[in-house]
């Protein structure tokens, strides 16, 4: 109802939000990547933040910390703090290399979001299992030196 009564597409964005704040990241994520696609200038700080917690929520942590770099520089002073720490928690995670099972766990996440309908979700999975496999190709060649 939201997306036929607002013209600029702002409503979408609130309604991720929302999602996000209900404990439906899977549906939060859905709708994000749809605002995103839909009216990507009704965006801010705030929106981003979600959108980056939905992210993380279902285990999208590079695009979670690439999302929360953005919030950080242009975030109020506690939600840039917020997304901060994340990030903190994320450099951690995203230090070590993927075994190659945590790759297929995203890749098997795209097929499943292509099954139901969510291309943009499957998008997301497949970008995430990329860079994952970018990563584990700079370990290898690091630990070969």
């Amino acid at each position: 109802v939201a997306k036929k009564l607002d013209s600029t597409g702002e409503a979408i964005w609130y309604a991720a939000a929302v999602l996000q704040k209900l404990g439906r990241s899977e549906e939060a994520l859905d709708t994000f990547l749809e605002a995103e696609a839909v009216a990507p200038s009704a965006r801010d700080p705030l929106l981003d933040y979600y959108f980056a917690l939905a992210c993380y929520d279902v285990r999208l942590y590079s695009a979670a910390d690439a999302r929360l770099v953005s919030v950080a520089k242009s975030a109020g002073p506690r939600i840039a703090a917020h997304a901060e720490k994340i990030r903190t928690d994320l450099a951690r995670a995203l230090a070590q290399p993927p075994a190659p099972d945590v790759i297929a766990w995203y890749q098997a996440r795209s097929l499943e979001a292509k099954a139901r309908g969510s291309m943009r979700a499957s998008d997301a999975y497949s970008a995430e299992a990329r860079a994952l496999e970018r990563r584990r190709g700079a370990s290898a060649q690091e630990a070969a030196r």
